[in-house]
């Protein structure tokens, strides 16, 4: 109908920065077994359970736009060995560039690193390629006892394939941020096995909505003003 769309990019923004910081919440509290802590917690038992560290773990991280790079700062201290999986074939040096181990391709590349990652971290857009990127073929190609994050799109993972895979302990565990149906409640299957969960709240953060506002409001000023099309999504429409 001839109407501009606008957004705000998530890149160098606290949107990306808290998103990424909810990762790390989730690769730390599984690491710990924050569920069995809880447990033992609700049964007066201390000193269990015993968890794992994240120090020189290896890392997939899929989807290199704002929030991947953000982890990538975030994970730096904990001397990881991170793989990096991004849409476009990436550039000669771009691994050593962001400091990771490696950057591949989604369609290329993502069957490759889920056979070495301890965690695998899900922050890319659903799309035909991305849908059901763990299914049944891909847990079967992961390490055993690996976790994963999803901070993406609940279509990024084919829920069955998740729930076999936690149930045959091939997946130890699961960060979730998004899920099939919202919002999710406590009586939703996947509660029944290892998963610490969110509801959808990976940007919800008084930064986060201060950095969003302020981009909104500089769009809507830069093309009023300016005729700014930085951060619109449908430029062709003059062009």
């Amino acid at each position: 109908k001839g109407i501009l769309v606008f957004n705000a990019p998530t890149a160098g923004t606290f949107n990306a920065i808290s998103v990424a910081e909810l990762s790390l919440f989730f690769i730390l509290a599984l690491a710990r077994d924050y569920n069995g802590c809880i447990d033992s917690i609700n049964h007066a038992i201390a000193n269990r359970p015993m968890g794992s560290s994240i120090t020189n773990k290896k890392f997939a991280i899929v989807g290199l736009g704002g929030i991947g790079q953000e982890l990538i700062k975030i994970l730096k201290p904990f001397n990881p060995e991170i793989y990096g999986l991004k849409h476009s074939k990436p550039e000669a040096g771009y691994a050593e560039k962001i400091g990771i181990k490696f950057v591949g391709t989604v369609d290329e590349d993502f069957k490759q690193v889920l056979t070495v990652a301890d965690y695998i971290i899900l922050a890319v857009p659903l799309e035909k390629n991305t849908e059901n990127l763990i299914n049944d073929e891909t847990v079967g190609l992961m390490k055993k006892g690996a976790c994963i994050i999803n901070v993406g799109r609940a279509g990024l993972i084919d829920k069955d394939a998740l729930i076999r895979g936690l149930k045959s302990g091939k997946i130890k565990g699961a960060g979730l941020d998004v899920f099939w149906e919202e919002p999710v409640h406590i009586s939703d299957e996947i509660f029944h096995f290892n998963v610490i969960a969110t509801p959808h709240i990976g940007g919800a953060t008084f930064e986060s909505i201060a950095d969003i506002s302020q981009i909104c409001a500089k769009n809507i000023k830069g093309w009023i003003e300016n005729g700014d099309l930085t951060n619109c999504v449908n430029k062709d429409l003059l062009q």
